[in-house]
């Protein structure tokens, strides 16, 4: 997501996982200010931690801090 409130969707092949399976790296080029950047938003990949899939980090509230808020409700 850019400043401008514009969006671009970037798609890889499944082979830049040949040379490291572990992690990947990619220097993303753009004349227009980056706002965020979320990967695989769709969820088309077997990624068992989705917390480190955006940024700026996106604040997830826990299961534990969800089931709390609602005990405070009633």
């Amino acid at each position: 997501t850019y400043a401008d409130g514009s969006r671009e969707n970037v798609t890889y092949p499944p082979e830049i996982w040949r040379k490291n399976d572990k992690e990947f790296k990619r220097v993303i080029a753009s004349e227009k200010e980056i706002k965020g950047i979320v990967v695989d938003p769709k969820a088309e990949t077997a990624d068992i931690d989705v917390t480190n899939n955006s940024w700026p980090k996106d604040e997830q509230q826990s299961d534990f801090d969800k089931f709390k808020k609602s005990i405070k409700g009633k």
